[in-house]
């Protein structure tokens, strides 16, 4: 699935996977007014075939040092710095231009929070059609990929064997896909983080230091060590552009221009405010389905309001399906493509806001009122249409647990709760939306209290926000968000904007998702504004196809 998915490793997401894969604010310096230091770079050997990747440059593989706490950058978390914590090295990439450029460097800030140098397999040829005759600067993030030490968590085998005992959880029985409806399970998973937590910490690594201000003081290390002493341009893409917002506000001479592809706005807790995201952009497919004739008659229902213009069976229909799969989950078999073995899996509530989530955020999108009506059908005992459609899909790895027994915690996901708990915790703007969907509203905000007891178990009590742009700052942004996509909405670029100012950022909004390194459909257009604002500074309008709501039957998966 997308890159992506990223940013939408809320609860909802992440949770699942760990268990498988096992109100103060301190004074902070005036933005900008410290410089991040590396304590050491290194050329190394590159850590894969560098004949493998498709580009004809030339790419030099560098460690860079850096400490846990970059002196002068705390945020909240001022003075809580450990003694005796080891130094970190993050690894870089450049991507060499053959011919010398005038041009500043263009830095990749990927999603997740995770690993970005695997991506150069794939995602190359997109950085390059961006950066012209410049170099390309790529890292992993700390704790992640190939940066050292990594953070992700082995627990020992009598460790989760005595929680279990403790917990009544077996993981070896109770089946993975059942194994959060336990009632004791999150009790389990959140010994399971403490375990971690300490252990990181006997090993010299704290948490709380993992956070979007740390990481972006990196990046401005990253960038003196390898000897660029002005500007650089910046290209993030979910998680990435909200680091992109924190780089501009703490280290605002750093950053010329910055393109952020599916946005995250700064302020917004990303997690608290999923339900809005949702439903903001389902108002929107509303609307548009409820305009659209063939969609109106297959989904809408007779009584549909034709003043407002809403879909009101659509709405009716995922507002009961999260109450029914609340009641009683839904079991589904689907497969069998091109000889492929069946799969059955079991559906609870997240499953539908998690597909929703997904699918809007690529070209898939105009399936979503036919995966309502699939769901909805589903509950009432009627499987045959999800089937067909999940096998269209590929299941996109509804629930993505393999085995319970696990007991690794991956070093992304952890990544991932460490920096969303210091980052997200202290909402400052929020999205509007029309409440029209009451039960998503009471699912997410049960996920969001349980996320951040997660950061308690972390050992992450406080925040790590505050910040907002410095007059210093005389780069721009070009925002990228689609129309109909969930996870990072137009409504949170909308919001960047706001934060920065209408002269320092040109927001452009698509009708299909925004990331415009995987999506086919909105592809072309995106990568031409990019390109063309990271060249001259200004982003012309391009269009995309209108999205047409599929209202035929899906096909049958066999």
């Amino acid at each position: 699935m997308v890159e992506h998915a990223m940013m939408f490793r809320s609860y909802i997401f992440s949770v699942a996977c760990l268990a498988f894969s096992s109100a103060c604010t301190a004074a902070t310096p005036e933005a900008g007014a410290v410089q991040a230091k590396a304590l050491n770079t290194k050329t190394v050997p590159c850590w894969f075939d560098t004949t493998r990747i498709p580009t004809s440059r030339t790419l030099v593989c560098r460690y860079v040092t850096v400490p846990q706490w970059h002196p002068g950058i705390t945020g909240g978390l001022a003075g809580n710095a450990q003694p005796g914590l080891r130094p970190l090295q993050i690894a870089v990439v450049v991507a060499e231009s053959a011919t010398a450029s005038s041009e500043p460097p263009l830095f990749v800030l990927g999603g997740g929070p995770e690993a970005t140098t695997p991506k150069l397999w794939w995602q190359m040829p997109y950085w390059e059609s961006m950066a012209g005759d410049r170099d390309i600067v790529v890292h992993d993030y700390r704790g992640v990929g190939y940066s050292k030490p990594s953070i992700s968590c082995d627990v020992a085998e009598r460790d989760a064997r005595r929680l279990e005992t403790e917990f009544s959880v077996d993981r070896d029985t109770v089946r993975a896909e059942d194994f959060l409806e336990h009632p004791n399970a999150r009790k389990l998973l959140g010994s399971l983080y403490a375990t971690c937590a300490a252990r990181g910490k006997s090993q010299g690594v704290d948490y709380r230091a993992f956070t979007a201000r740390q990481i972006a003081a990196d990046v401005d290390a990253i960038a003196g060590a390898l000897g660029f002493t002005g500007a650089v341009d910046l290209v993030g893409e979910s998680y990435g552009t909200r680091l992109a917002q924190v780089v501009a506000m703490q280290h605002p001479a750093r950053v010329r221009r910055a393109v952020v592809d599916g946005v995250s706005a700064y302020g917004l807790d990303y997690i608290g405010q999923q339900h809005a995201s949702l439903s903001a952009v389902l108002d929107r497919i509303s609307r548009a389905c409820y305009g659209q004739p063939a969609c109106r008659a297959a989904y809408c229902g007779s009584d549909s309001d034709s003043v407002a213009g809403n879909c009101e069976l659509f709405e009716q229909h995922i507002n009961e399906v999260a109450e029914r799969l609340h009641a009683k989950p839904v079991e589904v078999t689907w497969g069998g493509v091109a000889g492929g073995s069946m799969l059955t899996q079991t559906l609870y509530p997240t499953a539908i806001l998690s597909l929703l989530g997904l699918v809007s955020q690529t070209p898939t999108a105009y399936h979503v009122p036919a995966l309502v009506r699939a769901f909805h059908d589903a509950t009432e005992g009627r499987t045959e249409r999800l089937a067909r459609l999940m096998g269209l899909f590929g299941g996109l790895e509804l629930t993505d647990q393999d085995a319970a027994s696990n007991e690794t915690l991956d070093a992304g996901l952890v990544l991932t709760f460490a920096a969303y708990c210091a980052d997200y915790r202290t909402p400052q703007v929020r999205i509007a939306h029309q409440g029209r969907f009451r039960s998503i509203e009471s699912i997410f905000l049960e996920h969001t209290r349980e996320f951040y007891e997660t950061c308690g178990h972390l050992g992450i009590t406080e925040t790590d926000a505050g910040l907002s742009p410095s007059e210093r700052f005389s780069g721009a942004f070009l925002t990228i968000s689609g129309e109909f996509d969930a996870i990072t909405t137009m409504e949170s670029a909308a919001l960047v904007r706001g934060l920065f100012g209408a002269d320092r950022v040109q927001q452009r909004v698509l009708t299909h998702g925004p990331h415009v390194a995987t999506l086919a459909n909105s592809g072309d257009c995106a990568r031409s504004m990019a390109r063309e604002f990271l060249a001259t500074g200004n982003a012309s309008h391009c269009t995309t196809p209108p999205l047409t709501f599929d209202s035929s039957e899906p096909p049958a998966s066999n």
